[in-house]
């Protein structure tokens, strides 16, 4: 504020537009349409109109084609199962809508060179210490315990 003052004493133009006062109208106008294409209509910024939306807890519109189409579930199965880059081109979606869906999700990432566990490793975590499981398994110490742990399986204590 006190720079807007300032500027006006000098006979400087104000470089801080007045908050937009929305109407009745442009407020049912907004989920009807894209926040970018109803931005562009009101003559405001898209971020102005997407953070009233948002604030009025409004959803967006969905309009075929775009990203705001919803997740099917086949497009979900592939989240994980190969890299973010190639299920964005899959799915015709940005490779960092793909990764906030899955981080969302808690879906780790793909890694085709790391080994996936089987049921049958995890049936062997916490039958014998950490460092004995790692060494049968041929796999690291911290890959063993991150398991265990990740699966909510009690350390081995010897009697």
């Amino acid at each position: 504020m006190a720079v807007i003052k300032r500027r006006l004493r000098l006979g400087l133009p104000n470089r801080f537009p007045r908050r937009h006062v929305w109407t009745r109208e442009q407020i049912a106008r907004l989920g009807t349409t894209s926040d970018s294409e109803l931005a562009r209509q009101l003559r405001l910024p898209p971020h102005v109109v997407t953070f009233k939306r948002r604030a009025l807890k409004i959803p967006c519109a969905i309009t075929p084609g775009t990203c705001l189409d919803p997740w099917t579930a086949a497009q979900l199965k592939l989240l994980g199962a190969h890299p973010d880059a190639k299920v964005a081109s899959l799915t015709g979606r940005s490779v960092g809508a793909v990764t906030a869906r899955r981080e969302l999700l808690h879906i780790p990432v793909y890694n085709s060179g790391l080994p996936h566990w089987t049921t049958a490793e995890d049936r062997r975590l916490g039958t014998a210490s950490d460092l004995e499981i790692a060494r049968l398994l041929k796999r690291s110490l911290s890959a063993v315990t991150h398991r265990r742990v990740r699966l909510k399986i009690p350390v081995l204590r010897p009697d």
